[in-house]
């Protein structure tokens, strides 16, 4: 929250003295240069790396202190039309800089939020309000079912799912629907349903032989169809068998 004012205070102040320098130092027609050239800098620095939007920068302030000594010179100006092309070369550079500080302090700031939202999910057990663990927990759980399943000499499957790209809105609520038809489907405290990525997510089932493993899988279909319009070749399996033979077995 406090993060979100500061950078809304920044953000007033960057776009106040954009105001105020350029209706006070530029006259109408050289406005619209101006502004242009400031809207392609906004999508030049979201764009860019930090460092490439500084070369970027300092590439400017010399291309425009070049132009106006150029123009100086050819056109021979008095001392108040020099001071003139200093100030506006200041303040043309002011402006860009700022928005140069601000891009990369907000970008800075939207990285570090995610990366803490990822590390609370790693801190959590599961993902939001649902029973689906997050990559952490899952990997924490399943090293110790694993190990007490091959102590044990059972065997049991753990599969992989992961959907083909698709656009963004659409895919994020086909995953949606897949991981809670998942949490739906498969064994409610025994096996086990974890997020792995943003658009895959991995199952353990415990104690289970191929037969039976199909029964979980051919049920798990029969949902997805009734919920969703999916092809099975958008949806790729990758099945490994858990147990004394562990073995990659079908890459679906």
């Amino acid at each position: 929250m406090k993060n979100s004012k500061w950078q809304t205070f920044l953000h007033i102040g960057q776009f106040l003295l954009f105001y105020i320098t350029i209706f006070h130092f530029f006259s109408s027609d050289k406005q619209i240069f101006f502004i242009g050239q400031y809207i392609i800098f906004i999508i030049l620095f979201k764009i860019l790396s930090k460092r490439s939007g500084f070369i970027l920068l300092i590439a400017y302030n010399l291309l425009i202190a070049l132009g106006y000594l150029f123009i100086g010179f050819i056109e021979m100006w008095e001392a108040l039309r020099q001071l003139e092309g200093i100030v506006n070369h200041l303040v043309l550079i002011l402006n860009i800089a700022v928005l140069y500080g601000f891009t990369y302090i907000a970008k800075s700031v939207e990285e570090e939020n995610v990366e803490l939202k990822e590390r609370v999910e790693e801190l959590t057990q599961y993902i939001g309000s649902s029973e689906m663990l997050t990559k952490q927990e899952y990997k924490r759980r399943s090293s110790l079912i694993k190990k007490a399943m091959e102590r044990r000499g059972e065997l049991g499957y753990e599969i992989q799912f992961s959907v083909k790209e698709k656009n963004l809105h659409v895919q994020k609520a086909v995953f949606n629907t897949l991981t809670n038809l998942a949490l739906a489907t498969f064994r409610n405290q025994y096996d086990l349903v974890g997020k792995w990525s943003k658009d895959s997510f991995v199952v353990l089932l415990q104690n289970t032989d191929e037969a039976g493993m199909e029964i979980a899988l051919n049920r798990y279909y029969t949902r997805i169809n009734e919920k969703l319009n999916i092809k099975e070749e958008e949806l790729i399996m990758d099945i490994q068998v858990i147990g004394k033979d562990e073995r990659q077995v079908n890459t679906a």
